[in-house]
């Protein structure tokens, strides 16, 4: 009985152990636009997936490699950037493309890193020999605005951009995110921690940072943030006025913590 009582014990322990070593769900990156459909990048292709992570709607094209980013701004222009062979292009809500992809080398504006929606039409471009935003036309067919980002930080580049509202936001070294409005003028900076990415949804910046998503008041930048538990470890988004993340297959709640002292 004790022999039996100490295999018993044993076993405990180690289910216990594994249960706590067992690491949270590998996340996926995903993008809600403003009708509801959620869009991600996997492998080469653009795919649209519902709710539960089924199948709706996908865009691939081998010649121009893998997407590098998505921009679901605009829910009818899906903007989608791939860095590699230097090619934007537009989707429509159901995952086709607008047109023809467009080839920045045939712009003559040296190598593009980024790229996102301008809220005025066309798109901003991160031009990373010149150190400046170029955004284009929306016929992205020719240049009408540049702001030199240069001066700000002569040994660093953004390594992720998006507009919101006519502000500009480029994070640098995924610990600051410079903020430039639509004239050029430098906005007070925000010391956010975060990996690569972040989003903006419902007045909130959202960043994941230490296995977690933390939303950050952009009307009150001074009010102390939120962080929220999720069981994926990928940054989470709002659907239906939930916190959630995509871990791979579907979407799974996030808890909300206590604001972080």
């Amino acid at each position: 009985m004790r022999e039996r009582c100490k295999y018993c014990v044993i076993t405990l322990f180690l289910l216990v152990h594994l249960i706590l070593l067992t690491p949270l769900a590998q996340g996926q990156a995903v993008h809600v636009d403003a009708m509801g459909s959620i869009w991600l990048i996997k492998e080469n292709s653009v795919n649209r997936v519902d709710h539960n992570g089924n199948h709706l709607g996908s865009y691939k094209n081998l010649l121009l490699g893998k997407p590098t980013s998505l921009d679901v701004s605009d829910p009818f222009r899906i903007l989608v950037f791939y860095k590699e062979s230097q090619n934007i292009l537009l989707l429509n809500n159901d995952a086709n493309i607008i047109g023809q992809p467009v080839n920045l080398n045939e712009l003559g504006l040296g190598e593009i890193i980024l790229a996102c929606r301008s809220t005025r039409g066309g798109v901003w471009l991160y031009h990373r020999v010149s150190a400046e935003f170029v955004r284009l036309d929306q016929r992205l067919v020719s240049v009408v605005q540049r702001i030199p980002f240069s001066s700000i930080d002569n040994n660093s580049h953004p390594n992720h951009i998006l507009q919101e509202d006519g502000v500009l936001f480029a994070g640098m070294n995924n610990k600051m995110i410079y903020r430039i409005d639509e004239y050029g003028t430098i906005l007070p900076k925000l010391e956010i921690p975060y990996e690569n990415t972040f989003r903006i949804q419902n007045d909130k910046l959202l960043a994941f940072h230490n296995n977690q998503t933390i939303g950050y008041y952009l009307k009150n930048p001074e009010a102390n943030p939120v962080k929220y538990d999720c069981p994926c470890q990928a940054l989470a988004v709002i659907l239906n006025n939930h916190l959630m993340c995509f871990d791979g297959k579907t979407f799974r709640f996030c808890k909300k913590n206590n604001p972080l002292p």
